[in-house]
């Protein structure tokens, strides 16, 4: 059986996103871990922007 354990780690969001995602997980019911991840998740999904390039 492989079970994954949860990295624990810190970090500084700034008051606009710390705000959003509180309010995303007050309406949704989930919990603030939850919605961190998802959002990560999502971001993760999109990939690498394409290079910007000089003209």
């Amino acid at each position: 059986m492989d079970l994954q354990r949860p990295m624990c780690t810190t970090i500084s969001l700034e008051d606009d996103l710390a705000a959003i995602l509180s309010s995303k997980a007050r309406h949704s019911g989930r919990s603030f871990k939850q919605v961190v991840n998802a959002a990560i998740r999502r971001g993760l999904a999109l990939g690498e922007p394409p290079a910007q390039t000089r003209e």
